[in-house]
């Protein structure tokens, strides 16, 4: 028969928000106390050490978001972020990637409501 093809993306994002689901299964995030520790473990010192390059550099940087990302890149040899304009490719991800946390949320939404769990958002 007939078939309407999906809307641009929404096949990858099924598959994606299919591989999220199974990732969020195996997530160390699985309580408060999960969280805490991973923001005070992990988060944090990333944080700290950026603060640190910032503040210790004089004169402080004007551009500090292009300071921070060097930093980024240099001290935990992140990869440098696309620069310029976006393309239609990135312009339809950014959409779809949208698109897909709306649904995830509602999601989440959802299951902590059977949950009878209050989420602020």
């Amino acid at each position: 028969g007939f078939q309407i093809p999906a809307p641009r993306g929404l096949l990858r994002w099924k598959r994606e928000a299919e591989e999220l689901q199974e990732s969020a299964m195996q997530s160390r995030i699985h309580s408060p106390q999960d969280r805490e520790d991973f923001l005070r473990m992990e988060v944090r010192p990333v944080l700290e050490d950026l603060a640190a390059a910032y503040w210790s550099t004089a004169p402080p940087p004007e551009d500090i978001v292009a300071f921070l990302i060097d930093t980024l890149t240099v001290q935990y040899g992140l990869a440098l972020p696309q620069s310029g304009a976006l393309n239609e490719a990135a312009i339809g991800e950014v959409t779809d990637t949208e698109f897909r946390i709306g649904e995830l949320k509602k999601q989440v939404k959802e299951q902590a409501e059977k949950l009878g769990i209050v989420i602020d958002e």
